[in-house]
């Protein structure tokens, strides 16, 4: 009876670290979206026109970011956190620099971030008691290196926008394009490091490393720092 009480407690515990995990992922989302949009307006395009000149429609993105965050915030019950979100919707962004947009939502995340910790706290302590529960403590492991990851390459997309288009800022952009790359880096090496082979976080890494997607991204980032360290002065 004790085992099947604390495997019900860790079931429920896992559910709501998977779905505050989700909605730090798309929190992400919505900022960089948001961050996309303000980075064509600066350069005198408005976002309705950005289908018709790269296929991508900014809007209708950011709009189901939105609509992803506001499923999942109601799922957890986040009362407060959708009171903030109506304050960092509605807050304008700041001109000359697009790392400086969306400030309301690190706040947000880092709540969001905090709450998953406990999660993930609780769920370490209790599998250091459970029969098996190194599986467990493996698999939240992978987990963290994995939101590193994801929270990293997030940090890196709105940082390459901030490059190209920020009027000020330039250094911050870049150091915080180089510092997130390296972050990225070794949360990915943990990831193999610690995930088991056959398991589906090692399958998922091996498809992010196929991944053309990624390949494009990771040269255009290379790319722009050599470009931006070539051309800075001394």
């Amino acid at each position: 009876r004790a085992a099947r009480a604390q495997a019900g407690s860790v079931d429920a515990a896992v559910g709501r670290l998977a779905l505050l995990t989700e909605l730090k992922s798309r929190l992400q989302d919505e900022r960089n979206w948001s961050a996309a949009g303000a980075a064509i307006t600066l350069i005198g395009v408005p976002p309705t026109l950005s289908y018709p000149m790269s296929g991508v429609d900014i809007p209708a993105e950011l709009a189901r970011a939105m609509a992803d965050v506001d499923r999942l915030v109601a799922a957890l019950g986040l009362d407060d956190v959708a009171q903030q979100l109506i304050v960092a919707r509605s807050t304008p962004a700041p001109e000359g620099t697009l790392f400086a947009i969306g400030r309301d939502y690190e706040v947000i995340s880092a709540d969001v971030a905090a709450r998953g910790q406990l999660v993930i706290d609780e769920l370490t302590e209790t599998a250091g008691r459970m029969r098996g529960g190194e599986n467990l403590i493996r698999t939240l492991r992978v987990l963290e290196a994995a939101t590193t990851s994801q929270e990293s390459i997030a940090a890196e997309f709105t940082a390459y926008f901030g490059a190209q288009f920020s009027s000020r800022d330039l250094n911050s952009d870049l150091r915080i394009l180089l510092g997130e790359k390296r972050l990225r880096a070794i949360a990915e090496a943990n990831i193999r490091r610690i995930a088991g082979p056959g398991s589906a976080s090692r399958a998922a890494m091996d498809h992010i490393d196929d991944s053309p997607d990624v390949k494009t991204f990771d040269t255009s980032v290379d790319a722009l720092l050599a470009e931006k360290i070539k051309t800075a002065p001394p």
